[in-house]
């Protein structure tokens, strides 16, 4: 197995201006229910009450805090981007 750093200047969620546009999309702005794919995926979830949930590439935590309304005992989200976590953590 290989693990590649990657500094914050690569990650492209970490620049300001690309973040700052990212932050206005629908899915951004409106959550779940602004991503068109949500509804499909949705469908193939399974009851999570009680479950321990794991969301990688977790963004601003739109999935975790819907988890958690769903009842999932633990949820984790994981993201390579510091902006993403900040913003995740201080909208949960």
């Amino acid at each position: 197995m290989q693990i590649i750093e990657r500094d914050a200047e690569s990650q492209i969620y970490d620049n300001e201006e690309f973040f700052e546009r990212y932050s206005w999309l629908g899915r951004s702005v409106e959550g779940l229910d602004g991503a068109p794919e949500w509804p499909a995926l949705c469908a193939l979830l399974p009851d999570l009450r009680g479950l321990k949930v794991l969301d990688l590439g977790c963004g601003f935590g739109w999935f975790c805090r819907w988890a958690r309304q769903k009842g999932a005992a633990h949820v984790l989200g994981i993201d390579v981007s510091e902006r993403m976590l900040a913003r995740s953590r201080a909208t949960t």
